[in-house]
């Protein structure tokens, strides 16, 4: 199934609906203005928390459910979220890749290379 893009952002087809309140959508627009470079995790995570607290749809949720706790939203957990599956199909199927590194995060866009997945499950035994 071919996913369509919801509009464009920063020249990239967005994956997320432009137009919501999405803490996905956020990270995602984060990184699409500094595409294909790393973006460092202290920007990633002032500069959502800053749109979500500033933006019409996000503000009286962000202020109901974050300032109020005295807490912020944790973009760095979200992010990674984002950049696993199921969360990363629409991002993959409009050729965009978020890897996760240590010092942040980075926006791929234009990717024509399959994914590499870890391998997961049980190591074999070998019981002699």
């Amino acid at each position: 199934m071919v996913h369509s893009s919801f509009g464009e952002y920063s020249g990239i087809s967005s994956p997320f609906k432009l137009d919501r309140r999405s803490g996905y959508k956020t990270i995602w627009q984060v990184l699409a203005e500094k595409s294909n470079s790393l973006v460092p995790w202290s920007i990633i995570q002032g500069e959502v928390n800053e749109r979500l607290s500033t933006e019409e749809k996000s503000k009286s949720w962000y202020f109901d459910n974050y300032i109020i706790n005295d807490f912020e939203y944790d973009a760095k957990s979200n992010c990674i979220m984002i950049s696993r599956h199921p969360y990363n199909v629409r991002i993959e199927r409009l050729s965009q890749r978020v890897l996760i590194g240590d010092e942040g995060a980075t926006l791929l866009t234009n990717v024509s290379f399959a994914r590499e997945f870890k391998k997961r499950g049980r190591k074999s035994l070998n019981i002699v």
